[in-house]
């Protein structure tokens, strides 16, 4: 027999509870907040106004280009670097 079977805990005092774990909800249950609808409502206005960026300001410029090459170059030829001109630059 494994060894945990063989030890037993003997019975001892119940655990104390304190003041400030009254209160608590048990671990298990999940509950949503009192004011569920003001996240919700966040998270809407955060999606509207990332949509509505993305429709008034659609050209891609500088930054996003250099890192597509980047990423392109790495995974199609395991270098870390930009293709200028048509020849790849290590970084």
């Amino acid at each position: 027999m494994p060894l945990l079977l063989l030890y037993r805990l003997k019975p001892g005092p119940s655990p104390v509870r304190y003041p400030c774990t009254l209160n608590m909800p048990p671990a298990n249950e999940f509950r949503l907040p009192r004011r569920w609808w003001v996240v919700l409502l966040a998270l809407a206005a955060g999606a509207a106004l990332r949509l509505w960026f993305i429709h008034a300001y659609p050209e891609i410029q500088g930054d996003p280009l250099v890192y597509g090459s980047i990423a392109k170059n790495w995974m199609l030829h395991g270098v870390y670097g930009t293709t200028l001109s048509g020849t790849l630059h290590p970084r």
